[in-house]
């Protein structure tokens, strides 16, 4: 059997008898919940599909390839190759690399990586510097690279920091432009399109663009040799009958030679996610890890309290039991405004993270008056004041359903997790909110729920203890009742 390894794609020369293996090999296997019209009345299910990501043309995704050919060597099945990559030839001295910060000891072991392995994934916890890592890695290549972000928020602080290259000191900080400078900067998203040799943009408006095939764009995809996705657990699936979300069409849609991710949570090996975002750029390829952070003095340890939620009933359908048991929980609320009180009264500044605008956010604002509210509809203006005063100690505790990725609030003390839910990526993503070093941090504080309603609730309230407790620098307290006086 014979492959052509491209960039994006391999493609299958010769068939042989053995084209079955790489077919079964390229099927992705899913679970989704749909309705059965077997039973009657016919009614929802978890119901199993496959889908094949070896096209008519005989091709799959090169990410995909060390894998498939480990299996058919163990399989004996002959194999050949032919490599049509071509690397593009480095510049290393298009930037002057004199104005970046060094690069931190591990950061030093990525970049080593980097110069031999072209693809990867870069599994780095919130707080190891990413931004930094793809500056080292920009100027070293020198080439035309895309570097691709998931929010607004992302674009402007990696691109400029919101406009302030220097901080409040005058020093340089983390961003391509202080870097850089602006003139071989380009900026995609928030009403720009300005492309350039390094060009940060968000995928929003990468994929509004790309549905209506704009030519500009289509253009300049076919120039990008270095692909870099931040937060790229995004890569992820879209849904039924069609598990590929934007992220991968755009990325799949450039012939970039190397493909890197750069993620604290690309998700279990084993999972549909990780699969897909492998496809892509390749493997996890280095690993930092919270407590090594910790360890090492960048991030502040975490103090986790888990407060058990007593169960008004058990629902056996999620919307129902979310509301009835999350969102209009009358002690559950009056809790979270008591723990978040207290902590403000001792000059702590407390973030409280809910899911849903108007059934929780809105709730607990009525409870704290004093407390900002920060969500979608909130404009960039309000958003920059509303942080600013929290950075300051103006406002001692926001409520916020937008503050999660690539938000750096170093002097936020305490995180309240009001909106439930089980997913692990969010969770270690809202966690490494509250991690972020500053004067005087000597412990962030983190409060979580354990609801006990004997089904969906208390089942999620377990991934969340479960994911803590992967970090062994991570202070997990055992679950306790609600210690408040008068409450």
């Amino acid at each position: 059997m014979h492959f052509k390894i491209g960039n994006t794609y391999t493609s299958i020369e010769d068939e042989g008898n053995n084209l079955s293996t790489v077919e079964q090999l390229c099927e992705i296997k899913y679970k989704y919940y749909g309705m059965d019209w077997s039973t009657h009345p016919p009614r929802q299910k978890f119901k199993m599909a496959v889908l094949s990501y070896l096209n008519k043309n005989l091709e799959f995704p090169t990410g995909w390839l060390p894998e498939i050919l480990t299996v058919l060597k163990n399989r004996g099945i002959p194999i050949t190759w032919e490599d049509a990559r071509v690397a593009p030839p480095l510049d290393p001295n298009f930037f002057d690399l004199s104005l970046l910060f060094p690069p931190r000891d591990y950061q030093q072991e990525a970049l080593d990586i980097a110069e031999i392995i072209p693809r990867g994934i870069f599994k780095h916890a919130t707080g190891a510097g990413k931004s930094l890592l793809m500056a080292w890695l920009v100027g070293k290549m020198g080439l035309n690279t895309l570097i691709i972000v998931p929010s607004k928020t992302l674009l402007f602080q990696l691109y400029d920091n919101n406009g302030r290259i220097r901080d409040r000191k005058g020093n340089l900080t983390c961003s391509l432009a202080s870097f850089f400078g602006y003139e071989h900067l380009g900026l995609v998203g928030a009403g720009h399109f300005d492309l350039n040799k390094v060009t940060v943009a968000t995928a929003q408006t990468l994929w509004s663009r790309f549905k209506n095939k704009d030519p500009e764009l289509m253009e300049y995809l076919k120039t990008v040799d270095a692909l870099f996705v931040d937060e790229a657990h995004h890569i992820n699936v879209r849904g039924k009958d069609d598990l590929r979300n934007s992220y991968y069409i755009i990325a799949n849609h450039t012939p970039a030679y190397y493909r890197y991710g750069f993620t604290a949570t690309p998700g279990d090996e084993k999972s549909l996610d990780y699969k897909i975002l492998q496809s892509v750029t390749g493997k996890i390829i280095h690993e930092v890890s919270s407590t090594l952070l910790i360890e090492k003095g960048y991030l502040t340890r975490p103090e986790i309290f888990i407060y058990r939620i007593p169960g008004m009933k058990k629902y056996g359908n999620w919307r129902t039991a979310y509301k009835k048991e999350i969102l209009e929980n009358t002690y559950r609320n009056k809790a979270v405004a008591t723990l978040a009180r207290n902590w403000a009264k001792e000059g702590k500044r407390v973030l409280i993270t809910v899911r849903r605008v108007k059934q929780h956010g809105k709730i607990l604002k009525d409870l704290i008056p004093e407390a900002e509210f920060m969500y979608g509809q909130t404009s960039d203006d309000d958003r920059k004041r509303i942080l600013k005063d929290f950075e300051d100690g103006k406002t001692k505790i926001v409520i916020s359903t937008i503050i999660k990725e690539g938000v750096n609030i170093p002097a936020m003390d305490c995180l309240i997790r009001a909106g439930a839910g089980k997913s692990h990526t969010e969770t270690v993503q809202k966690i490494g909110r509250v991690l972020r070093k500053s004067e005087g941090k000597n412990i962030a504080k983190v409060v979580d729920f354990y609801d006990e309603d004997k089904g969906m609730l208390t089942r999620h309230s377990r991934e969340r203890i479960k994911a803590y407790k992967e970090e062994e620098g991570f202070i997990v307290h055992p679950k306790e009742e609600i210690p408040i006086d008068g409450f």
